[in-house]
């Protein structure tokens, strides 16, 4: 079976643990849970391994939340957001939306509430990871349907001649 990576980015020290604590104690060896404390960290990680499942916080020095989310993207790495966050206020919330979070905890995170936000990423997870094998599958028949017909074509020619 192959690991997967979730990662927690969030600059204070003390909500790192809290949240990799809760997550250790909940997750069954199907994740590797790492911690980065700015989003440079985040994308020199993303570089190496693949993240499936990212929980950032906004408000962070150098680099935002939102601004890491718009890098990934820009990169092509797609992991399946949770933004955290001590701040309600509605832009962050639709900026966050419009970058394809799936979900917006307000700190302090009850441990019930993370749970449920990370069960549903991993459910988000899978659902795309099926939805990617099912397009390979259908553009390798498409591609093999496109060279049968190719072939058949080039016989025809050939006959015609």
């Amino acid at each position: 079976m192959v690991t997967k990576n979730i990662l927690i980015v969030d600059d204070e020290p003390r909500t790192r643990q809290g949240l990799q604590r809760t997550l250790d104690s909940w997750n069954n060896g199907e994740f590797t849970i790492f911690t980065a404390e700015s989003g440079e960290d985040v994308l020199r990680m993303a570089e190496e391994r693949k993240i499936h499942i990212l929980l950032s916080d906004i408000r962070m020095p150098e680099m935002t939340g939102l601004q890491l989310l718009k890098t990934l993207k820009e990169k092509g790495m797609a992991p399946v957001v949770i933004v955290i966050s001590a701040y309600s206020e509605f832009e962050y919330a639709q900026e966050a939306l419009k970058l394809g979070v799936i979900n917006y905890l307000l700190k302090p995170i009850g441990k019930k509430k993370l749970l449920e936000a990370v069960k549903d990423a991993v459910m988000i997870m899978e659902k795309q990871e099926r939805a990617g094998m099912i397009e390979r599958v259908v553009d390798k028949k498409i591609v093999d349907a496109s060279n049968r017909m190719d072939s058949t074509k080039d016989k025809e020619t050939t006959c015609k001649r």
